[in-house]
């Protein structure tokens, strides 16, 4: 046999192609976390230009409504969905709704919830057959049983096959031999919101590499394939006598720009006299933090994580997918985001 013989610059070439080597199947997708389902025109082109096949749209929420739980804050549909575009519905469940519940009403509760579910479904004209459901709570070891055992009864109310999901922070990661894995095929991420809200002073709760970096354990152990989110979005967080009174998710250049707030640092601002603002009132003496993750901070965050994910199939979400906002960046920023990965 002939010997091969491997010059330095092929070996060089194959550490270089392996470093930077892709995921094998990337799927595009945004959260749609609004009230009311309506893309638009310059919605749909956007995800049309972007690739973007599948939406994860928040059907509703579970909370403690008079001691019972509950399906409340449920979705409008106002639009057709765009040719080509999987819908995963997404429901969000509370703390509340899992302490202390029976196994009989957890069982009532999946009946609710599956039922919920189909209801909205059939509201949509051109909705394909859902082929995956996902469920976002922030579960803890106290809940954890109960929360693994709805989603056990969940699955067992559906005829058809249908993969369950659900949304992972990052301490549930770090934590798993405490809080738990749950008992579904993937899940999904979520690589923000890592940060301490109640910190007025503090640096972004969204996504901040310090904090990031803190939960980077254990990816190697945990036994769940994991999906991606990553943060578009911002917030104002206001803050009485340094306790959170409230968020403001859609806000614009008038909330600090009006005469009535001064800036005390950078993104902190000093509500000097009383304004109404979207449905809350400040008051002198309040303070405003800022928080944005545009797609900077999410390309940064990508590659803060990439490393810790597996290289086969993953999917890419962004938080959310809101046109007013991601209008502010060019698409190719955006692009650059899912194709990090």
């Amino acid at each position: 046999m002939r010997r091969k013989i491997f010059t330095p610059l092929f070996i060089l070439a194959l550490f270089i192609s392996s470093c930077g080597k892709k995921n094998e199947t990337i799927t595009r997708s945004f959260y749609y976390w609004k009230s009311g389902f309506s893309l638009g025109t310059d919605g749909n082109r956007l995800l049309n230009e972007l690739g973007v096949k599948k939406l994860y749209v928040k059907f509703f929420d579970v909370d403690i409504y008079e001691e019972d739980a509950y399906p409340r804050s449920t979705l409008h549909v106002l639009d057709t969905i765009p040719a080509g575009i999987e819908i995963v519905p997404v429901v969000f469940l509370t703390n509340a709704t899992l302490k202390g519940t029976s196994d009989y009403a957890l069982k009532d509760l999946a009946v609710k919830i599956v039922r919920k579910i189909k209801g909205i479904q059939n509201c949509f004209t051109s909705i394909t057959p859902i082929k995956e459901i996902q469920f976002d709570c922030d579960w803890s070891e106290e809940t954890k049983d109960n929360y693994f055992s709805l989603l056990n009864k969940i699955q067992g109310e559906f005829t058809e096959p249908i993969m369950v999901t659900a949304t992972i922070r990052l301490h549930q990661v770090k934590y798993f031999h405490a809080t738990g894995v749950p008992p579904v095929k993937r899940g999904t991420l979520m690589f923000y919101n890592m940060g301490d809200i109640d910190d007025m002073n503090g640096e972004s709760s969204i996504f901040n590499v310090k904090d990031a970096s803190r939960y980077l354990v254990n990816f190697d152990q945990y036994p769940l394939p994991l999906d991606i989110a990553l943060p578009v979005f911002s917030w104002a967080i206001v803050y009485r006598e340094g306790k959170i009174l409230g968020i403001i998710n859609d806000f614009g250049d008038d909330l600090t720009n009006n005469g009535a707030l001064t800036m005390v640092k950078e993104n902190l601002y000093k509500v000097d006299k009383t304004i109404r603002y979207h449905d809350m009132t400040l008051i002198n003496g309040d303070h405003v933090k800022v928080e944005r993750s545009g797609t900077e901070e999410a390309l940064s965050a990508a590659g803060l994580i990439k490393p810790y994910l597996a290289k086969d199939s993953i999917t890419v979400t962004l938080f959310d997918f809101d046109y007013k906002n991601l209008s502010k960046y060019e698409t190719q920023s955006i692009e650059k985001i899912f194709t990090r990965f």
